[in-house]
């Protein structure tokens, strides 16, 4: 699912002419910059801290929408190992961010 969201870090986001607008405001964002930081709510986080902190968000909630905000320069291995991180946590739904393609 590909979702517009002007919402977390700048970043340059890839285009996709199938974006839409988000539908959810309690959509928790991760962000990926140009440099692989990543961000969890625009508050910087590493790899091994992101699930730990994520579900600190969570909390009881049994789904719960992720936002994955990355720069369309940063590595693709470091987008795959985020998304493989916050693939593994229970009711944890997936969305990438872009930009409407014209």
């Amino acid at each position: 699912m590909f979702l517009t969201r002007q919402q977390g870090l700048p970043v340059n986001l890839s285009n996709a002419l199938t974006a839409k607008p988000q539908v959810s405001e309690d959509a928790i964002t991760v962000t990926v910059d140009s440099k692989g930081k990543i961000s969890l709510n625009s508050k910087a986080v590493t790899l091994n801290t992101l699930q730990p902190k994520l579900q600190e968000l969570i909390g009881s909630q049994p789904q719960v929408l992720v936002m994955v905000q990355a720069d369309k320069r940063v590595n693709h291995g470091t987008v795959v190992a985020v998304m493989d991180k916050l693939g593994q946590m229970e009711g944890v739904q997936l969305a990438f961010a872009a930009e409407k393609s014209q």
